[in-house]
């Protein structure tokens, strides 16, 4: 017997080979559509965050930067003393204490003996050889400069340059440019070499070494963070 549907047409089954083509048919077409739809919508993904490129000059150990106004704007005898006081047993306060004993050091009119014999007194290490302990005496035989009114030394543009890796001995150079009565003076720098020690809770003064070249400071050294 065959069986009729209510119109009366005769239902037949499908050959499931058919069924299997159909079923193929779909699968396909569903694949191709999510394929479409993620092609249009593509997933996002937070992006890895990039190495940091910042410029800014690392830190020197102790947490800050060598500069070249440890005694502000004073180059009298008093402000130096307090500026050894304040400096860091890091590089950079063994640099900012070189840099501000150049600035006393090189002004003019010059230090007075008698100043020279407070920073010694104060300044000096245990074991200090003449090229300190004589400050007092050289600054004696200075004479007059003609045509000075007033001079001195500007690290506003100085460099440094720190040998040596021991925490309580360090070898500094710092350099700056040499001021004639509120002027820079062309092509004229003042360059200091020292040992310095770390000694009674403070940098002091060891040596005056004979200096690198202006070339070798100005080429290889760091520049100070800020000088005055």
């Amino acid at each position: 017997m065959v069986a009729r549907n209510a119109e009366g047409t005769a239902r037949r089954g499908f050959p499931r080979w058919a069924i299997a083509v159909l079923i193929a048919v779909v699968v396909l077409a569903l694949v191709a559509g999510v394929s479409i739809w993620y092609q249009m919508h593509p997933p996002t993904t937070a992006a890895a965050p990039s190495p940091s490129t910042s410029s800014a000059p690392a830190a020197v150990a102790g947490g800050d930067i060598p500069n070249g106004c440890l005694a502000g704007t004073s180059t009298s005898a008093a402000a130096l003393l307090v500026a050894a006081t304040k400096a860091p047993h890091t590089e950079a306060g063994a640099v900012g204490l070189a840099a501000a004993f150049t600035r006393w050091a090189g002004q003019y009119p010059h230090p007075t003996t008698t100043d020279g014999e407070r920073v010694v007194a104060a300044l000096a290490s245990t074991h200090a050889d003449g090229s300190i302990l004589d400050i007092p005496a050289n600054i004696a035989a200075k004479k007059p400069r003609d045509g000075w009114v007033s001079g001195g030394v500007s690290f506003a543009d100085g460099r440094y340059i720190v040998d040596g890796a021991g925490a309580d001995q360090l070898t500094v150079t710092v350099g700056g440019a040499g001021i004639k009565n509120g002027l820079p003076i062309p092509d004229n720098t003042v360059v200091g070499t020292f040992m310095l020690v770390w000694e009674n809770g403070m940098w002091k003064l060891q040596s005056s070494l004979p200096a690198r070249t202006d070339e070798n400071l100005f080429t290889n050294g760091a520049a100070l963070a800020g000088g005055c």
